[in-house]
């Protein structure tokens, strides 16, 4: 009878476990010691206070992850394909094909490396390109004949098509740092304002070059912004300064070509630092111009990112996406990093109603270039050996991302995280634990990322909505990532 007994029990164990499974955990730590790897997986168990086996009062933070209750739509998380890192992946590929290649698909492979799915490419010179340009520096060529995407097919988009060779789902974004020196008031591609002479033609400009990429290189362009950060002039590399005024113009004008084109590229505005949210919300105020707007884009530089809630919640029918952000030697620690990215970016950014979230260089070399007369000292998602091309440095923004891009599949939905501190006496912890959960609606997965900033190890209890399950974790300090089929 004990036999008996005892084989039940494991029958009984054993069926549990099949019917709760368990979560693939991912980790990276603040100090670098662990980054991103995979861990034992946490098994899941039966959400009932007559069985449950760990006392609350032992649990410093609960969170339950609820996805009865969904909020944006979120397309994925990446980053830069400048000049600069497009000719620093083409140095890897020649010097050593199969190392370069490999680099490649830790970057956007879903299976081999981190599954980025959202590409920002200048369309134009920036400050890292290694020359000036844009896309028809022929001066009054009013009818844009000599208007020309060959710039980018030395380098930016050969590499795109390996790029998209290995994920044919990403998404890519078109950011101008420039119209042509003609068209503005200036003759300058440093500084100055487009003629109003010009618009029109300008609006054309967008419009060739989007073409020419579908229908002459395969390539579709998902959006555009009109200007990369409208009210900066550099005066050492391109810019050009667009008040929401005459970008509510621009987009006026746009919207129908691009409606006549048949293209289906979307036109998202601003492009620049949380510290201006009045600037979108008078485009949207136009009517007009509210029709053809797809999103509101923000960069990291100033401002709070809880301004992009101010726009979402006067406009909740217009996307918000993050479209730069970058690091570098001022913030050399790699721990400080992993915290103030994650807060402010890959979940601060995301709560605050972003459907992407990009930094900025995929990859920079040595000396924090090749550079154009800007940032002389940002850093990449990998720094590039080019004394020899044959090695790279994965940095803390390879790893960062990597906790939230990897496990997402479209179409993937922001769904209710919400945290609950039992412990009376460690009400600090509040301020230190963050976290983001998404829900995958093509293949019912669910997966929440978890940032610990506190000075501890902080013991989890993590319950899923209806399914009445949970799994405990002891939650080092950085972030994991749970993995988990719904």
């Amino acid at each position: 009878m004990k036999l008996l007994i005892l084989i039940l029990v494991v029958i009984i164990n054993c069926v549990v476990a099949q019917e709760f499974g368990f979560a693939n955990v991912w980790v990276t730590t603040v100090d670098g010691t662990v980054l991103f790897e995979e861990q034992e997986p946490a098994m899941f168990k039966w959400l009932d206070s007559s069985s449950q086996e760990d006392n609350p009062s032992d649990i410093d933070v609960v969170i339950s992850v609820n996805n009865d209750t969904a909020y944006q739509r979120v397309y994925g998380y990446g980053g830069a394909l400048t000049q600069s890192s497009a000719y620093l992946f083409t140095q890897l590929l020649e010097q050593n094909k199969e190392y370069g290649t490999e680099i490649l698909n830790k970057l956007f492979s879903q299976d081999q490396g981190i599954g980025i799915t959202m590409i920002r490419v200048p369309a134009s010179a920036c400050d890292f390109s290694l020359s000036n340009y844009t896309y028809d520096d022929i001066p009054n060529d009013t009818a844009l004949t000599n208007l020309s995407i060959a710039i980018d097919q030395q380098y930016t988009i050969p590499i795109l098509n390996l790029i998209l060779e290995i994920n044919p789902a990403i998404k890519l974004i078109y950011s101008p740092w420039s119209a042509p020196s003609w068209m503005k008031s200036s003759d300058s591609l440093d500084y100055g304002e487009l003629l109003p002479s010009m618009y029109d033609v300008y609006t054309d400009f967008f419009v060739k070059f989007l073409e020419l990429y579908y229908y002459h290189e395969n390539i579709e362009i998902y959006a555009i912004t009109l200007q990369n950060e409208p009210l900066f002039q550099p005066m050492t590399y391109p810019g050009m300064y667009v008040n929401s005024s005459v970008e509510s113009q621009l987009v006026k004008l746009l919207g129908p070509k691009l409606e006549k084109s048949g293209l289906n590229t979307q036109i998202f505005i601003y492009d620049h630092n949380w510290n201006a949210p009045e600037y979108p919300m008078d485009i949207l105020q136009d009517p007009d111009a509210y029709e053809y707007v797809g999103a509101s884009a923000f960069h990291c530089y100033a401002g709070d990112v809880t301004n992009q809630s101010l726009v979402h919640d006067q406009f909740p029918d217009k996307e918000i996406h993050m479209t730069e952000c970058s690091s570098g030697a001022w913030s050399p620690e790699f721990g400080e990093n992993l915290i103030w990215q994650s807060q402010n970016l890959y979940i601060g950014s995301i709560e605050n109603w972003s459907s992407s979230v990009l930094l900025w260089n995929f990859a920079l070399d040595l000396e924090d270039g090749p550079t154009n007369h800007g940032c002389l000292d940002c850093r990449g998602f990998i720094t590039v050996n080019n004394t020899n091309y044959q090695s790279v440095q994965f940095n803390v923004e390879y790893y960062g991302t990597a906790h939230y891009s990897k496990f997402l599949s479209d179409p993937s939905y922001r769904v209710q995280s919400t945290q609950y501190f039992p412990n009376p006496n460690a009400e600090y912890l509040q301020t230190c634990i963050s976290s983001i959960a998404f829900q995958n609606q093509g293949d019912n997965t669910n997966h929440l990322v978890v940032l610990n900033a506190c000075n501890t190890t902080v013991s989890l209890q993590m319950n899923v909505g209806l399914q009445n399950k949970y799994l405990n974790y002891n939650l080092p300090m950085g972030l994991t990532t749970f993995y988990w089929a719904i």
